[in-house]
């Protein structure tokens, strides 16, 4: 059972999209650039966040485990867990 309110004939409903013009303050050029870099900042960690997301949901092996060996000038990804042996030394 719905329940409507009663509303008096000739009374008006206050329109939801009315603001008081005296609870906005204008904006000042500050606030206006601490919004942007504020939003710059929560883009940012948010790509860090969806960066690794997706560097283990696609193993690219890019946020842990990247070496570099002084012997030689190729990069070798060991991922955790991996029973892979190295390669042999000197050649």
């Amino acid at each position: 059972m719905t329940v409507s309110p009663q509303v008096r004939p000739g009374a008006r409903m206050p329109d939801p999209d009315f603001v008081h013009p005296e609870l906005i303050a204008p904006d000042s050029r500050s606030g206006k650039t601490f919004r942007y870099l504020a939003a710059a900042a929560r883009l940012s960690i948010g790509w860090v966040f969806l960066w690794a997301f997706l560097d283990k949901l696609l193993a690219l092996g890019f946020s842990t485990g990247r070496t570099v060996r002084p012997a030689s000038s190729t990069a070798s990804a060991t991922r955790p867990g991996s029973t892979a042996a190295p390669p042999p030394k000197g050649s």
